[in-house]
């Protein structure tokens, strides 16, 4: 790779903006432009070999310019490093063909297919037992399939990219008692940045930057036991928010929660910017988060599409126990 790179910039190249100036004059404009053409051919196609995230580590170790990075769509996760895996900056879900047999031998979930792109916003409802809470286990690799794929932005989900793939999404859990162990809200919160390797120095604004966008940096010394019901789901939110993920994964994040809370929680996710993927029963917040509906019933997908649409169809929620 280093003697690619040798050979094909003879002077530094700086590019910025679609503007190329030279060091060196006796380099023409010609060759520059046809030395920068093949310097990403060959990128690409050592992305089609090893994969995105390889070739962006690639281009780091060797000390390429930033503008490489740009110009191959190569994005850090909000400006930062997380261990040297990079992240792509469309982040797909996508889901084919997916089973689980759960350990008792039922269905959990049959022959699931879908594709999420980057930035949507997608409800999972179905009645109980439907199969909701087993599919978004998936997503952050709890549960791994007993037939069919399922990829998380550039990751496949195997045990071997488990780690990458709960980078890349980050789950809260229906019972906030679930994800809240820690004697301070802020012990619960800076938890999850120490264990991905954030630098020390950044992790303290990182962490103040979650609580503050969830509301609750006021709570940041109280002992999560103490808390109201909302507090503990804005305070669980916070504690994947300071992950940095890609990919929000929620579980019936509204139930239990008085109608004040559950408000207020509402319009802090119309705010956020990341791909959400939401189960819940809780329809009307469908309606107001959510642009696309996924039906689910008895383990499979009975219909996708505008959330509107699908929550007039009358029939369709009869069928679906809705």
């Amino acid at each position: 790779m280093i003697g690619i790179f040798n050979l094909l910039i003879d002077r530094e190249i700086l590019i910025s903006r679609g503007e190329i100036g030279l060091s060196g004059g006796w380099v023409s404009f010609v060759s520059v432009l046809i030395r920068f053409a093949l310097t990403v051919g060959v990128a690409l196609s050592l992305i089609a070999v090893t994969g995105f995230n390889a070739v962006c580590m690639a281009l780091d170790k060797l000390g390429t310019p930033r503008v490489f990075h740009a110009d191959l769509q190569c994005s850090r996760l909000h400006g930062q490093r997380h261990r040297g895996v990079y992240h792509m900056s469309h982040h797909i879900v996508e889901a084919r063909d997916l089973h689980y047999v759960c350990a008792d031998g039922r269905p959990g979930v049959k022959g699931i297919s879908f594709r999420i792109t980057h930035g949507e916003s997608v409800a999972i409802v179905g009645e109980n037992g439907a199969g909701k809470a087993t599919l978004l286990l998936h997503l952050n690799g709890y549960l791994l399939p007993t037939q069919g794929t399922l990829r998380i932005g550039d990751y496949p989900l195997a045990k071997k990219n488990l780690k990458a793939v709960r980078r890349t999404a980050g789950m809260v859990f229906q019972d906030a008692d679930d994800q809240l162990f820690m004697p301070t809200v802020y012990g619960d919160v800076v938890f999850g940045p120490l264990n991905l390797g954030l630098p020390v120095a950044e992790v303290e604004a990182v962490v103040l930057r979650a609580l503050e966008t969830m509301g609750v940096s006021h709570l940041k010394n109280r002992p999560p036991y103490k808390l109201s019901g909302g507090e503990k789901r804005s305070v669980a939110i916070a504690s994947v928010l300071s992950m940095s993920p890609d990919i929000l994964v929620m579980d019936e994040p509204t139930s239990s929660l008085d109608p004040r809370a559950r408000r207020r929680l509402i319009e802090q996710l119309k705010t956020f910017k990341h791909t959400k993927i939401i189960a819940s029963h809780d329809l009307d917040m469908a309606v107001d988060v959510c642009e696309r509906t996924i039906v689910i019933h008895q383990g499979g997908v009975t219909a996708d599409g505008p959330t509107l649409d699908l929550l007039r169809d009358e029939v369709l929620l009869e069928k679906s126990g809705l």
